[in-house]
């Protein structure tokens, strides 16, 4: 576990901290792709031909034949997720000191028979010996792997990182939220929303738990092919670059998250759009702030002409408790262009909305389109 003697900040660095990672010149981390694929071959080749030989002598010399390639490192990082693929049928769980793996090796070598020593012993990685690749070998995947080792390597070194997002926002923070992350809100430029997400070397300890935290991201970003964050990320020697990280080959996605938390989201997003030209909706457009919690209103619709932008919030068969806070929030926010879709029950059962000050539509199974277009009127 790496410790950080002190934080460091944006004012420590040399880099305008009155602007945007995403305004600022940036390079970016050589991930691998699908043209790395006849050096993986030549990896995989090499390690066929080393069958019978112990792992850490294959180390050595794959060291040495790779001392004098270009980008020495992603045949390294190549190497790791090749051996990784190369024969899961092996569980390395057990560790052996320097020492005693010497004092083994040359006992072999010496004829002794260590059959019983080796069967005991043969899970140990360093013991084991190069055999032939599994027949689910898969060399796409050893690229999926190595990438999320350059990633993770990118993010270890970070001290801060923004996001730029258009989808699976809610999602995102949710998760952000979840494992610990200190995540915060930036202005919405356009369609998108940025947030920033402080980095590892923004801490005093648990900096790996934290790493591996912020990898979990980019599982939920893989669902977005329109994603991009840039890193801020500092080298050992003090120096600092800001790298942009994009879609790339390989990034791992998780389950795939929800695009509506229920079928009259999903069926009023798509009444609506066939219903009118003259506004245009978007699914979860902001975060909102209300005492400390987050808010995001379900829809925003926007006047094709006029510019006028109204969100709705859709209120459907939820738990007393939600309710409340849901009605706590939206007095909180005090806003002016929300427009609330309730669902019949909920105010049959005495949910109080007009204490909300705010344009109601009641709806039963189904929210009609024409009857929320015609209250939108109210807000001219």
């Amino acid at each position: 576990m790496q410790k950080n003697t002190a934080p460091l900040t944006a004012e420590t660095l040399a880099i305008n901290s009155d602007k945007r990672l995403s305004e600022q010149p940036a390079g970016s981390p050589r991930f691998l792709t699908a043209f790395d694929n006849p050096i993986a071959e030549q990896i995989a080749d090499f390690r066929s031909n080393q069958l019978g030989t112990y792992e850490k002598t294959f180390k050595l010399s794959f060291a040495e034949w790779t001392e004098h390639v270009p980008n020495r490192s992603k045949w390294t990082q190549l190497e790791k997720a090749i051996a990784k693929n190369w024969n899961q049928s092996k569980n390395n769980k057990k560790k052996i000191s320097d020492f005693h793996l010497k004092v083994f090796m040359n006992a072999e070598k010496s004829g002794f028979d260590l059959k019983h020593v080796s069967d005991l012993y043969g899970d140990i990685k360093e013991l084991r010996k190069v055999t032939e690749r599994s027949t689910n070998f898969d060399i796409a995947k050893c690229l999926s792997d190595a990438n999320r080792s350059i990633l993770k390597g990118v993010l270890s070194r970070s001290l801060f990182l923004e996001f730029r997002l258009q989808s699976n926002i809610k999602t995102f923070i949710k998760l952000a939220k979840w494992r610990g992350l200190m995540i915060e809100a930036m202005p919405v430029q356009g369609e998108h929303c940025h947030f920033k997400v402080s980095g590892p070397l923004s801490l005093f300890t648990q900096t790996s738990l934290y790493t591996n935290s912020l990898l979990a991201l980019f599982a939920v970003l893989a669902w977005d092919a329109k994603f991009e964050a840039w890193a801020l990320t500092i080298a050992k020697d003090g120096s600092q670059r800001i790298l942009r990280i994009g879609a790339f080959e390989g990034l791992k996605s998780g389950k795939k998250p929800r695009t509506f938390d229920s079928k009259i989201e999903k069926a009023f997003f798509r009444d609506f759009q066939l219903a009118t030209t003259d506004w245009k909706i978007q699914r979860e457009p902001d975060e909102w702030k209300a005492n400390q919690h987050s808010v995001f209103p379900d829809f925003a619709v926007t006047h094709a002409h006029l510019g006028q932008k109204v969100y709705i919030e859709i209120v459907g068969f939820w738990t007393p408790e939600y309710l409340e806070k849901k009605s706590t929030s939206i007095k909180e926010l005090n806003r002016k262009d929300l427009l609330l879709c309730i669902a019949k029950p909920l105010v049959e059962r005495g949910f109080d909305f007009v204490g909300l000050e705010v344009p109601v539509v009641i709806y039963e199974k189904n929210i009609d389109p024409k009857i929320v277009i015609e209250t939108l009127k109210l807000f001219f």
